[in-house]
């Protein structure tokens, strides 16, 4: 019986670490293993079925929130500062936790 009792313990004590490893390398601060991506690769992506632009140092792939944004962020698409100057001026920062969902790297 102690040997079950032990063997139980252990599976749970690796569940636990499993489960705070994925917690904290699957959070938005992590930086582990993040793609970088140039600005010339951004450039590329610059039509409203391909959309990325770049933000704080981060890239987004937006492609898929055209159609929910109420205004027509198509222009945007391939840039960066004008992005940047757009959006903040708009928002500030209030609204980087929409953008966290369209994540797919950082600017190299």
């Amino acid at each position: 019986m102690k040997k079950v009792t032990y063997g139980l313990i252990a599976i749970g004590a690796l569940l636990i670490v499993a489960i705070g490893f994925l917690l904290v390398n699957n959070s938005p601060e992590s930086s582990i293993n993040e793609t970088a991506y140039s600005l010339d690769a951004v450039k590329s992506h610059n039509a409203a079925e391909d959309c990325w632009v770049s933000y704080s140092g981060n890239v987004y792939d937006i492609t898929l929130f055209l159609s929910e944004h109420k205004s027509g962020l198509e222009e945007y698409c391939g840039t960066g500062d004008e992005f940047e100057e757009a959006y903040s001026g708009t928002h500030g920062s209030s609204k980087d936790y929409i953008l966290d969902d369209y994540k797919i790297g950082v600017v190299e």
